[in-house]
């Protein structure tokens, strides 16, 4: 269980700072056109607080000067067209506007400058790190949810095959009455609550409530002694394990010592430790 609480809150950190540094597809295009001396508002003549309709509008008039059909005998149309497009794209997007403002007001961080885009270029994935953040959410909340599931699943089927429920079965059924209630204790139907996705959004800041809570209110009773029936349980909890498969665990244990004890490797083992 300790195991799984780490593994969710590394994923919930992992997020959490993928979102805050969540970057569009094209912040690193605008890094190196920056670094080459390239304002997109100089390129399409315009005004830092022009409107999308006045960079529309100033995109066509500059793309019938600029376009390569009429300007086939420079080498450099091309590209110049290019930059025309990508200053008309960048500027009429909201979003890839404002971070093309902070980086020409605050200038290029230094990471970004260096290491960032050439990161990006020969690893990064060449799409909106926000949407790969909500796919892959979404698939982590399916799979923990499907394996949750087949876990529960195979509990059921596991206690149903143990003999205290046979017994009650067939009790119940020679008295004519439907098959019993079968409940096991920590082991829960697989519901609403448990999906990732609402878990990481809704449930996870009530989780670190009741972590610091349990850190400075509950833990001062650890000190006190504890019962061997206390240290199972919560070694059991830890495992993240229901009765009925601690249970099942500790007699394969058992199984495993026995036939251990039998074995020659164990009776070496004596001869050798009282010789």
């Amino acid at each position: 269980m300790l195991k799984n609480r780490l593994i969710f809150i590394s994923l919930v950190l992992l997020v959490v700072v993928c979102v805050a540094e969540a970057k569009s597809p094209s912040y690193y295009d605008m890094i190196t056109d920056i670094n080459k001396g390239v304002d997109y508002y100089k390129v399409l003549e315009i005004k830092r607080d022009a409107s999308e309709k006045e960079i529309k509008k100033a995109f066509r008039k500059l793309s019938i000067v600029y376009h390569p059909d009429r300007n086939k005998n420079d080498p450099l149309a091309d590209e110049k067209y290019i930059v025309l497009s990508k200053a008309q794209t960048i500027l009429s997007n909201s979003d890839t506007r404002a971070e093309y403002d902070d980086l020409l007001v605050n200038g290029v961080p230094l990471y970004d400058r260096y290491y960032g885009q050439y990161a990006y270029r020969y690893t990064g994935v060449q799409h909106d790190i926000r949407h790969v953040l909500a796919t892959l959410v979404v698939l982590i909340t399916t799979v923990k949810y499907l394996y949750q599931l087949q876990r529960y699943n195979r509990v059921i089927k596991l206690a149903k095959q143990s003999p205290l429920y046979l017994k009650k079965l067939k009790e119940m059924q020679d008295q004519g009455l439907e098959d019993p209630d079968l409940m096991i204790s920590g082991l829960d139907k697989p519901g609403i609550k448990s999906l990732f996705i609402l878990q990481l959004f809704i449930f996870f800041p009530f989780s670190i409530l009741k972590g610091i809570y349990t850190f400075t209110i509950v833990n001062k009773f650890r000190f006190k002694q504890k019962s061997m029936e206390e240290l199972m349980e919560e070694y059991r909890l830890s495992m993240g394990m229901t009765v009925e498969e601690f249970e099942d665990h500790k007699k394969r244990s058992m199984e495993k010592m026995e036939k251990f004890k039998s074995s020659g490797k164990y009776k070496r083992y004596l001869r050798s430790k009282y010789k």
